[in-house]
């Protein structure tokens, strides 16, 4: 188990919950997962503490042990296994209470660190798509192919149970050359597959990510958040980044938002502040936009106010700048996500 001693940069970490569903994954294809785990340097019994996190080193490390006993069909035959819950965590629950796929899969990326540091997931726009890209942070170990599948699989089996079988991709790339199981890639995704591309990620059309979940629980939401809100902040309590975020959300939440403030708020000079952002390579106008998304997502799919005191709790100057902003950010206006989450039409051409 890893423990974040550097704040100035988070060790890349994955939660014990992921670990302990890799492992069962792995039992299921009869790999002695014990001798696997103990040879990889990870104590099982450690794996009992939910706040427990794992070096991304240990996984890769867990990964290439498991690459010598795997068959041609294995991923077929983790796919064909129940979905574990609990390995999503709270971000499950943050998904299943979101209005639609969109919405859920960027609260995905908003939380993804939850579940693995050491694991970037973005969503990009693409005409009339939605393409999930997925990248993994090693540290001295190199990522073996097995575990970047891995996580397409369970991206790809996430989306399943949410949204059922209709949730179907359009194609998936990877940037490993095709390997001696092309056929169960084919078996499994039932999409065209594109190897040695230049990323890694799953291709949906824009009607797919229109679908509601299968066991919705709009209602829920807020709470949902909160807790995740909660744990990531004490995840990386001290970590710059956060921090940043964590400020700005106040600022915000105050009525304004500056520079100046938040670097105050942080008991920072200004010159400092700027050059800490720097030296993380943070663009201090995507944090802003990015935490006023995630609050304008909370304020119109849990609250009643108006679209001019969301507008306002937002820190806009007016709500047609808050209305631009999130047409920008989500491809509808305010009011007609708004309807989509009260379950009307959510058309996002």
């Amino acid at each position: 188990m890893e423990r974040n001693r550097n704040k100035s940069t988070p060790v890349p970490t994955t939660s014990a919950a992921w670990v302990q569903s890799t492992l069962n994954a792995l039992r299921q294809l009869g790999i002695d997962v014990d001798t696997l785990a103990k040879n990889a340097g990870i104590e099982r019994d450690m794996l009992k503490n939910p706040a427990s996190r794992w070096h991304t080193d240990k996984l890769s490390h867990l990964w290439m042990l498991a690459s010598e006993h795997l068959y041609p069909s294995w991923m077929a035959r983790i796919y064909s296994r129940e979905v574990e819950p609990i390995q999503y965590g709270v971000i499950g629950y943050v998904m299943l209470s979101s209005p639609d796929a969109l919405t859920g899969f960027r609260r995905l990326v908003d939380y993804l660190a939850l579940i693995s540091n050491a694991s970037i997931l973005k969503l990009h726009e693409e005409g009339r798509f939605f393409r999930l890209e997925s990248e993994l942070i090693g540290k001295h170990l190199p990522i073996p192919r097995q575990r970047y599948e891995y996580n397409l699989l369970t991206l790809f089996k996430m989306g399943k149970w949410l949204y059922g079988d209709a949730f179907a991709p359009i194609e998936v790339t990877t940037r490993f050359g095709k390997p001696t199981y092309v056929e169960d890639f084919h078996a499994v995704f039932r999409c065209p597959i594109h190897f040695d591309h230049s990323y890694n990620s799953i291709l949906y059309s824009k009607d797919a990510f229109k679908m509601h979940p299968r066991l919705p629980m709009p209602e829920m939401a807020g709470v949902h958040i909160k807790i995740a809100d909660h744990m990531l902040r004490q995840s990386f309590a001290g970590y710059f980044p956060m921090d940043v975020e964590t400020a700005i959300e106040a600022c915000i939440s105050r009525g304004f938002i500056s520079r100046d403030r938040v670097a105050a708020d942080l008991l920072l000079s200004e010159r400092t502040f700027k050059r800490r952002l720097n030296a993380h390579q943070i663009r201090y106008t995507e944090v802003v936009d990015q935490v006023r998304r995630r609050m304008a997502l909370h304020l119109l799919a849990d609250t009643q106010l108006s679209l001019s005191e969301i507008g306002e709790r937002l820190a806009y100057s007016d709500p047609s700048t808050f209305t631009r902003a999130f047409t920008r950010w989500m491809g509808v206006p305010p009011s007609t996500f708004r309807s989509g989450s009260s379950g009307g039409p959510l058309d996002i051409e």
